[in-house]
Protein backbone atom coordinates (compact mmCIF):
# COMPACT_ATOMS: atom_id res chain seq x y z
CA UNK A 1 0.00 0.00 0.00
CA UNK A 2 1.39 3.43 -0.94
CA UNK A 3 1.90 6.22 1.59
CA UNK A 4 -0.94 8.20 0.01
CA UNK A 5 -3.30 5.22 0.30
CA UNK A 6 -2.37 4.81 3.97
CA UNK A 7 -2.95 8.51 4.63
CA UNK A 8 -6.31 8.35 2.87
CA UNK A 9 -7.43 5.39 4.98
CA UNK A 10 -6.43 7.15 8.18
CA UNK A 11 -7.46 10.74 7.55
CA UNK A 12 -9.99 11.08 4.72
CA UNK A 13 -13.53 11.77 5.78
CA UNK A 14 -16.26 14.13 4.56
CA UNK A 15 -14.66 17.50 3.89
CA UNK A 16 -11.06 16.17 3.91
CA UNK A 17 -9.39 14.64 0.87
CA UNK A 18 -5.76 13.84 0.02
CA UNK A 19 -4.28 13.92 -3.48
CA UNK A 20 -0.98 13.83 -5.31
CA UNK A 21 -0.03 17.44 -5.84
CA UNK A 22 2.82 19.14 -7.68
CA UNK A 23 6.03 17.07 -7.90
CA UNK A 24 4.19 14.17 -6.17
CA UNK A 25 3.88 16.14 -2.92
CA UNK A 26 0.75 15.10 -1.05
CA UNK A 27 -1.87 17.83 -0.80
CA UNK A 28 -4.84 18.05 1.53
CA UNK A 29 -8.11 19.69 0.51
CA UNK A 30 -10.28 20.90 3.39
CA UNK A 31 -13.81 21.83 2.38
CA UNK A 32 -16.22 23.55 4.72
CA UNK A 33 -19.55 25.18 4.05
CA UNK A 34 -17.81 28.56 4.38
CA UNK A 35 -14.51 28.04 2.54
CA UNK A 36 -12.03 25.70 0.88
CA UNK A 37 -8.31 25.45 1.62
CA UNK A 38 -5.54 23.56 -0.19
CA UNK A 39 -2.50 22.57 1.87
CA UNK A 40 0.71 20.76 1.02
CA UNK A 41 1.94 18.28 3.63
CA UNK A 42 5.49 19.41 2.89
CA UNK A 43 6.01 22.22 5.38
CA UNK A 44 2.28 22.22 6.22
CA UNK A 45 2.09 24.92 3.58
CA UNK A 46 -1.23 26.61 2.74
CA UNK A 47 -1.33 26.92 -1.05
CA UNK A 48 -4.83 28.26 -1.67
CA UNK A 49 -7.74 29.66 0.33
CA UNK A 50 -11.11 30.67 -1.04
CA UNK A 51 -14.20 31.68 0.93
CA UNK A 52 -17.40 30.25 -0.52
CA UNK A 53 -18.88 32.29 -3.38
CA UNK A 54 -15.92 34.69 -3.31
CA UNK A 55 -12.70 35.19 -5.22
CA UNK A 56 -9.58 33.42 -3.89
CA UNK A 57 -7.83 35.44 -1.20
CA UNK A 58 -4.63 33.36 -1.25
CA UNK A 59 -2.91 31.54 -4.08
CA UNK A 60 0.53 30.75 -5.44
CA UNK A 61 2.30 32.05 -8.48
CA UNK A 62 2.47 29.68 -11.44
CA UNK A 63 6.26 30.07 -11.00
CA UNK A 64 6.28 28.44 -7.53
CA UNK A 65 8.84 25.64 -7.24
CA UNK A 66 7.87 22.34 -5.58
CA UNK A 67 11.22 20.59 -5.12
CA UNK A 68 12.20 19.59 -1.59
CA UNK A 69 14.32 20.55 0.24
CA UNK A 70 13.65 24.01 -1.23
CA UNK A 71 10.94 26.07 0.44
CA UNK A 72 7.69 26.67 -1.40
CA UNK A 73 7.57 30.39 -2.14
CA UNK A 74 4.23 32.10 -1.62
CA UNK A 75 1.17 30.99 0.27
CA UNK A 76 1.58 30.53 4.03
CA UNK A 77 4.24 28.31 5.50
CA UNK A 78 2.90 26.87 8.75
CA UNK A 79 5.96 24.78 9.57
CA UNK A 80 9.56 25.41 8.54
CA UNK A 81 11.09 22.73 6.30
Amino acid sequence: MSELQQLRREFEKPGISLTDGPSDLTTVVLQHEGACVLMCRYGAHVLDYQPRDQAPVLWLSADAIFKPPRAIRGGISICWP
